[in-house]
């Protein structure tokens, strides 16, 4: 079909958009990825203000929905995405060996495509701030076969203490849950930052950037501190690692709890019928 029938067949046809982030609008704001990040944030913006009613993962999200969208309140729902159950992997070594990483260090872990605004970079600097004998492995999934990384492990002499196994399979990613000795997330902004329920769920402590979104998500069994600062956040890394408290682990385990893809979907449903009620 034209695109130009689309408008004849979906006038007065009631719509719900979901938009996770105002990453694109972020990435605006600071002059970086121009072309792209204009485009997508006309798109989005465009659609959300067109939609009866539009969905985010967080508190945080909607506010910004607001902010940079110019959405209204009322049409903003806040959905918070769901966590489940882990798979349980008998020999987590048995696949996680094979990624390059041995026993014997304790082992950070963190996730994540390598977008400007999830900070690796801010995490492998912190991690060299960290005196040698006492740094963990460092392990960095997602990046793909070329990985930007690769150049802050060479600029920071990193070779022995992080490893960028690249995409890795489910059972591979639990078995790395289940091996670690700490989850970080350095995101500088997210919509809702699932692999903090992610790891809590799966008995993990986390330490994750201060910034409004991960304390909503992460609440107060997670550990905060500033990214962008290396050396504190270094010390933040070594701090949570040797004062590792499995109180704190298991009342993120709790607090996971509550986040459901089954709670997530009842109360899309409920939007959906609020929006055909009101449309008649």
């Amino acid at each position: 079909m034209d695109s130009a029938n689309f408008g004849p067949v979906f006038r007065g046809v009631p719509r719900v958009s979901t938009m996770h982030d105002v990453i694109y609008h972020h990435a605006v704001s600071h002059g970086g990825l121009q072309v792209s990040a204009r485009v997508s944030a006309a798109l989005m913006t465009r659609t959300a203000r067109t939609a009866d009613a539009v969905i985010t993962g967080s508190a945080s999200a909607a506010r910004e929905l607001e902010e940079f969208m110019r959405v209204p309140a009322s049409a903003v729902h806040v959905v918070p995405h769901g966590t489940q159950d882990p798979r349980r992997v008998t020999q987590p070594w048995e696949h996680v060996t094979p990624l390059g990483i041995v026993e014997g260090r304790p082992i950070v872990l963190s996730t994540g495509n390598r977008l400007p605004h999830k900070n690796f970079s801010g995490l492998l600097a912190a991690v060299a701030t960290i005196p040698p004998a006492q740094r963990p492995l460092t392990v960095v999934t997602g990046g793909g076969h070329d990985d930007p990384l690769r150049r802050d492990i060479d600029r920071w002499g990193l070779e022995r203490d992080v490893v960028l196994p690249g995409w890795v399979s489910a059972e591979q990613l639990e078995s790395l849950y289940s091996v670690a000795a700490l989850y970080v997330c350095p995101s500088l902004s997210e919509g809702f930052g699932l692999p903090v329920i992610d790891a809590m769920r799966r008995g993990l402590c986390v330490l994750a950037h201060d910034v409004a979104v991960l304390r909503e998500v992460g609440g107060d069994a997670a550990r905060y501190a500033d990214a962008t600062d290396a050396v504190g956040f270094g010390q933040a890394i070594l701090s949570s690692l040797i004062d590792a408290d499995p109180a704190r682990a298991e009342a993120g385990r709790v607090w996971s709890q509550r986040f459901t893809w089954e709670g997530s979907a009842a109360r899309t449903a409920e939007v959906f019928t609020a929006v055909l009620d009101r449309r008649g």
